[in-house]
Parts: structure tokens; C-alpha cells; sequence
């Protein structure tokens, strides 16, 4: 409640009977049933010596204060809500593209087993033409190309991560 007192008005309304502090560590006060603290200071369970309140003058304290703290820990508790949902909605695109680019290399596959069945055709042939001769040689730009336009050009094809290339072998 004293939190939410914006004014010195609101808080003589929070606390009618006045504002007080401990002068004694609040670790140290007898501690009741009810939730309050007693002026009682405690060593272990014996009672040790009497301490008293002090009040807090309205006046010293700034509602100011006690607003903008307010405010810092709502704008800390408010950004780590949106942090959260923006690191979700990363995770998200993180993995689309991760699909996107399993889609891209599984057509790059594609091509070149599809080159590999045609030149193994050719190869079968017992006699080769002008024409196959051709086909070879267009393949072959094929295969460049492909090579030269994959996304992980770092790693040989047959060694990168694929979604066909790990459900179906050669």
C-alpha cells in the first residue's frame, strides 16, 4: 500500500498513526505470530535489550521516490515479459529458416543424383553419340552451378546436413 501512495496526503492516509523505522537491525526485533515486529532485540532466543521506533517525518520522505522505484521495477518486470516473446518469436524464425534452408539443399541433392542417373545412363550405352557427349558437357555446367550456388559451399555436398540425404541413402 505505501507503494501505491503518489502524494504526503496519501501516505497520512496509509499511515494514520505515522511512519516509523527500527533503529535496531530488523533481523534482530522479536518477530509475532501475527506478522508484525516487537521492539524487543533478540541474541538467539533470549531477550537482549529494548529498542525503540523512530518516526519518519512525511515531509523527509519523498513520494517521488518511492514512485520512480516503483516505476524502475514495473520497467525491468515489463521489458524481461517482452524480451521473453521476442526471443520466442526468434526461436521461431530460427527454425523456418533452418526448414527453408533443408529445402535448399535437398533440391540441390536432387539435381545431382539426378545428373549421377543420367551419366550412368550414358555410360551403359555401348556406343556414345555427339549428342550424349553434349549432355555430359551441359551436365557438367549443371554440377558447377549447383556446387557454386549452395548456401554451405564450406562442406562438400554429400556431407551436409539434409532432411532427404537422412531418410533415404544412395
Amino acid at each position: 500500500m505505501l507503494s501505491q501512495a503518489q502524494t504526503l496526503a496519501d501516505l497520512a492516509k496509509v499511515a494514520p498513526n505515522g511512519l516509523f523505522t527500527a533503529t535496531a537491525p530488523i533481523q534482530d526485533l522479536m518477530k509475532y505470530a501475527d506478522g508484525t515486529v516487537g521492539s524487543i532485540v533478540l541474541r538467539g532466543k533470549t531477550i537482549a535489550e529494548h529498542s525503540g521506533f523512530a518516526e519518519v517525518a512525511l515531509k523527509v520522505v519523498n513520494p517521488a521516490s518511492v514512485i520512480g522505484g516503483t516505476m524502475q521495477a514495473m520497467a525491468l518486470i515489463s521489458g524481461q515479459y517482452y524480451m521473453d516473446e521476442i526471443s520466442k518469436q526468434l526461436r521461431g524464425v530460427s527454425q523456418k529458416l533452418d526448414k527453408l534452408i533443408g529445402f535448399h539443399h535437398d533440391e540441390k541433392i536432387g539435381i545431382l543424383r539426378n545428373i549421377k542417373k543420367e551419366l550412368s545412363e550414358i555410360v551403359s550405352k555401348a556406343y556414345v553419340d555427339t549428342g550424349d557427349i553434349i549432355a555430359c558437357q551441359s551436365r557438367n555446367n549443371v554440377v558447377k552451378y549447383t556446387l557454386n550456388t549452395s548456401l554451405d559451399w564450406k562442406a562438400p555436398l554429400w556431407k551436409r546436413k539434409s532432411s532427404y540425404s537422412t531418410k533415404q541413402k544412395n
